[in-house]
C-alpha cells in the first residue's frame, strides 16, 4: 500500500492490524533503516506492507521484494 506520508502509512497499518491483519511491514524512511527493512522482508512472509513511494521504490530497485 502506498501512502503519501509515514504518518498515514502508520495509521493504515494500525487499522489493518485492528481488523485482523497478522503479518505487516513498515516501509518508510522515518526512523527505519533500509537495511533493517530489507532483512525483515527477507526473513518472514509479509501479507500487507505500507510505505511511502520513495522507500518502496528504493527497496524495489534493490530487489528486496
Amino acid at each position: 500500500m502506498l501512502c503519501s506520508s509515514a504518518t498515514r502509512a502508520a495509521e493504515a497499518l494500525q487499522e489493518l492490524r485492528q481488523a485482523g491483519a497478522r503479518s505487516t511491514a513498515k516501509l518508510w524512511a522515518r526512523h527505519l533503516r533500509a537495511e533493517e527493512q530489507r532483512a525483515a522482508l527477507a526473513q518472514r512472509f509479509v501479507g500487507v506492507a505500507a510505505g511511502t513511494p520513495g522507500r518502496v521504490r528504493q527497496l524495489w530497485e534493490e530487489e528486496s521484494f
